[in-house]
């Protein structure tokens, strides 16, 4: 589902906001409000903290999904492209209309989610 809403006409999303960044260019900072996730539509992003890399997103992933699920927090990294980039931004009313007509949308989102979970579970017992 989200490879199929990275690569739609985004025709098909009136409502869904296109953000265009250029590489170096930050979609959002640690620390800044949240308010939306992203689809990667064209080009890569990196997901930073400090001087440490948590992932790199190519077309097909998101970002930002914690701000969606939980509305009262901060971006807990920042984002930056690495090439040119596109993105499709998904306020909370878009993501709740997926969720209605698209249940699997929701389950990617939660697989991201728990996969990163993961990633970060590793990271962190592999210090001890």
């Amino acid at each position: 589902m989200l490879d199929q809403l990275a690569t739609k006409n985004t025709t098909g999303f009136s409502d869904t906001e296109l953000v265009s960044l250029h590489a170096g260019e930050f979609l959002f900072r640690e620390g800044d409000a949240a308010e939306a996730l992203y689809v990667v539509k064209k080009g890569t992003l990196r997901v930073v903290s400090g001087s440490t890399v948590y992932e790199t997103l190519k077309p097909g992933g998101i970002v930002g999904e914690m701000a969606i699920i939980d509305q009262s927090s901060r971006r807990s990294a920042s984002v930056i492209a690495g090439t040119h980039a596109e993105l499709l931004k998904i306020d909370r009313k878009r993501f709740l209309d997926l969720v209605a007509n698209n249940p699997d949308f929701s389950i990617e989102v939660m697989q991201v989610m728990a996969r990163r979970l993961r990633v970060m579970n590793q990271r962190y017992s592999n210090r001890s």
